[in-house]
């Protein structure tokens, strides 16, 4: 009996382990060869889905440690950068140089937009530009011109010379000077209404002044004109016709007998004669002081009521077109004596730089009315916002960016500070970060990441990669075959126990 359960646990042991061994031999010669391509999907799918899942790794990305490492690298990267000299941008971006001028453009634009964003603020006019037109005002307004520019004195006659000469001998010069002086006469004259309106008391007074002072003067030209046959005969023609008339327009036989008699006794020769007699008679008369002193108050009452008169009406509605057409003439006429001209000429160095030893403020009526600094302030601004400007910081911009352009960039960490870099470095880590964590399953997706594991698999060789296995899993394989001649051993001893137990 004990031979017989000898032999039954070591032809089961035999049994067992021969058949595990050579299941095993049959799963590496066999299905594993025709099985690669689903066990390399399976591994793929327990590595992606289970061993590295997308939540896993962010979940450890989101770990503290992990992001205080990925920190550090980015900071030990920057660190190196920063101390790389890099060349100027244009050698950087030689290869891109189209990018590099677009980048340039939008730049300048962003610049530009910028400055006159800022420039046309009511907080830059405010807290900036009026401040400082005040300041710049107060040191200026008690200089003069020359305080200013001590060299103008000396230059003042070899510039203005020339070009008065030139400017005299200009026919649209003159134009514009009338036009301009038209047009503010015109504006001047509007705004009054009488000719009273349009003189200055001193001008009043000198006016009436003048005209009751031409008494005699008016007598001796009124006698003069008397002398003058052609007056005489308009005088003495009037005179009859006047005469003659009336008598005809009286009726009555008293009129008749009147008219007749002025025919018959020639009053009309009467009246010519004595139309000769008037030159000296007014002379004679007029000039008697009480006479001159009746005149000189008729003349004074004359012309009280003429500046009293709408001065549109005294000459007869002037146009500014007309206006300009009698400056013109006027300057024309004036210009064009040599004369004339050379005393202008010759005037003007001394009238300007007379003018312009008067303390600025006097020249420039700022402080007059409507010329007030809120208007300065207004033009100053529009100015600095307009078209102009526009064109100036543009050119400036667009300067500056290329040379920006072509200067070495040399150290970065020349002027980005050690706690720039740190602030850096946690921004690209968390960036990062956020990037793997949105990003990940995508990423993997399109890049087809786990393929390599199934490709890598199915790449082996069969020998390969049952020597791989058997290098891996050698002890686990070696017990299965011993578990399976164990399982056989038992089953040789659990059959000898029942072959007896029927007997």
């Amino acid at each position: 009996m004990f031979s017989q359960l000898a032999i039954n646990i070591i032809f089961g042991f035999i049994v067992g382990a021969g058949t595990n061994a050579f299941a095993i031999y049959c799963i590496f010669r066999w299905i594993l060869p025709n099985k690669k391509a689903e066990m390399a999907a399976s591994v793929r799918e327990v590595i992606s889905g289970e061993l590295f899942s997308t939540g896993k790794i962010v979940e450890r990305l989101n770990d503290p440690a992990i992001g205080g490492q990925i920190t550090e690298n980015i900071s030990n990267w920057l660190d190196q950068f920063m101390e790389r000299e890099l060349p100027c941008l244009d050698e950087l971006m030689k290869d891109n140089s189209a990018d590099l001028d677009k980048l340039s453009r939008s730049l300048r634009l962003i610049l530009m937009t910028e400055i006159l964003n800022r420039l046309a603020q009511p907080e830059f006019r405010e807290k900036v530009l009026k401040p400082f037109l005040h300041q710049r005002w107060d040191d200026i307004r008690f200089k003069n011109i020359f305080e200013l520019f001590p060299q103008l004195q000396s230059e003042l006659p070899l510039i203005v010379l020339p070009v008065a000469e030139k400017l005299l001998k200009s026919a649209s010069f003159r134009a514009r000077a009338s036009m301009t002086l038209s047009e503010t006469l015109m504006v001047f004259l509007e705004s009054k209404d009488s000719i009273n309106d349009l003189l200055s008391p001193e001008m009043r007074r000198a006016f009436l002044k003048l005209a009751s002072d031409q008494s005699h003067f008016v007598i001796e030209h009124l006698a003069d004109a008397l002398e003058q046959p052609e007056f005489q005969d308009v005088i003495s023609t009037t005179i009859c016709s006047t005469v003659h008339d009336q008598l005809s327009t009286q009726g009555g036989f008293l009129n008749r007998v009147k008219q007749f008699g002025s025919y018959l006794l020639g009053i009309d020769n009467d009246i010519k004669k004595m139309c000769t007699r008037l030159p000296n008679t007014i002379r004679a008369q007029f000039l008697k002081p009480n006479s001159q002193e009746q005149v000189r108050q008729a003349l004074l009452r004359g012309a009280g009521e003429f500046l009293k008169k709408d001065w549109r009406e005294a000459f007869n509605h002037p146009t500014q077109r007309q206006i300009q057409g009698l400056i013109y003439l006027g300057l024309t006429n004036a210009w064009s004596n040599p004369d004339t001209v050379n005393r202008i000429t010759a005037a003007l160095p001394g009238i300007i730089e007379k003018m312009l030893r008067r303390p600025i403020g006097e020249i420039s009526g700022i402080e007059q009315e409507g010329k007030t600094f809120e208007q300065i302030l207004e033009a100053v601004q529009e100015m600095s916002t307009g078209s102009e400007m526009r064109r100036i910081i543009n050119g400036r911009a667009e300067e500056m960016i290329m040379v920006a352009r072509k200067m070495p960039l040399g150290r970065p960490a020349r002027f980005i500070s050690a706690g720039t870099r740190d602030n850096l470095a946690q921004i690209g880590a968390e960036e990062a970060r956020a990037l793997i964590a949105g990003r990940l399953h995508e990423f993997t997706e399109q890049t087809g990441l786990w393929n390599i594991v199934s490709d890598s698999v199915e790449a082996y060789d069969n020998k390969d990669l049952e020597r791989m296995i058997r290098r891996i899993a050698s002890r686990e394989l070696t017990w299965v075959t011993w578990l399976g001649g164990i399982i056989g051993a038992l089953l040789g001893i659990i059959q000898t126990i029942t072959t007896i137990l029927i007997r």
